[in-house]
């Protein structure tokens, strides 16, 4: 009997893939088997042949390939495929310590009114910290701690998909992932795993469990000023798409221009607000 069906994406990322696999792998026993479920969604780099290979060793898993970009579209993909009642979701730039399964599913046994648990992600920035980079923005590039204490979320908090499961029914009866939100090729649209558990909780509980824990690699390219910008963009298209913002876009046009030559001391932090305002503003534009 599977026990959990991990679901891991990808997409033109074959060496981290190896890194996130190797993980797997020094994964501690659990009661009953668990199954890997690759979803490859699009890739045109060696990413097929790392998977096929990883795979030829593993007792249970299987390799999918989903043409339509978006991590949402993927995350649908292997949640339908999936065989377990715990779905473990991963992304392929994330290493899980080698409890982790065995970790989530202790967490769901505990709960048994859970639909989704998750728990903290810790960023490897490969080496040291851009001394630019401010803590504000580390939730952007999934870095989450709520602390040491295992704990029912209420509203607004919410998990992140880099180190999330939910089961599998629930999951399946809200539609699962939004596929006009989170990243789509070289959008950096997100909040598809926060929009599926505002639609959980409805049915259940969502827990942070501080044991449940997994390091995310900040690659190379995300490690650069213009990345975040970039970012900072598309969070603004996000909270527009989520509902979050009722200003109308001539308003937030104008708070992204106010005093634009006085910038305050954290200059990098002002830039990157005003970015994310005139990502609201289009999108408030854009609609219909």
């Amino acid at each position: 009997m599977v026990a959990v069906s991990v679901v891991l994406c990808t997409r033109n990322r074959a060496d981290p893939l190896r890194d996130c696999l190797a993980s797997i792998s020094a994964q501690d026993r659990v009661d009953g088997e668990f199954e890997v479920i690759i979803v490859d969604n699009g890739s045109t780099d060696d990413t097929a042949p790392v998977a096929r290979t990883w795979l030829s060793t593993a007792s249970h898993g299987r390799y999918l390939f989903e043409p339509r970009v978006g991590v949402a579209n993927a995350r649908n993909t292997g949640l339908a495929a999936s065989e377990a009642e715990i779905v473990a979701f991963l992304d392929d730039d994330v290493r899980p310590d080698r409890d982790w399964i065995k970790r989530m599913l202790d967490a769901h046994h505990r709960h048994p009114a859970s639909v989704a648990i998750g728990g903290p992600i810790t960023l490897d920035w490969g080496g040291s910290r851009p001394g630019w980079m401010r803590p504000e923005f580390d939730g952007w590039y999934s870095g989450f701690d709520m602390g040491s204490c295992e704990r029912i979320l209420e509203p607004p908090a919410t998990l992140f998909g880099a180190n999330l499961s939910v089961r599998r029914a629930p999951a399946e009866q809200v539609g699962g992932f939004d596929p006009s939100l989170g990243r789509a090729g070289r959008s950096l649209l997100s909040g598809e795993e926060g929009a599926l558990i505002d639609r959980l909780r409805c049915l259940g509980d969502v827990v942070y469990d501080p044991d449940v824990h997994v390091t995310h690699e900040v690659l190379s390219e995300r490690r650069k000023r213009r990345w975040l910008l970039r970012r900072g963009y598309a969070q603004g298209r996000t909270d527009v798409r989520r509902g979050r913002v009722v200003d109308p876009a001539s308003r937030l046009l104008l708070q992204s221009v106010r005093n634009v030559g006085r910038l305050r001391s954290d200059g990098l932090s002002d830039v990157v607000r005003r970015a994310t305002i005139i990502g609201r503003a289009r999108e408030v534009m854009a609609r219909p």
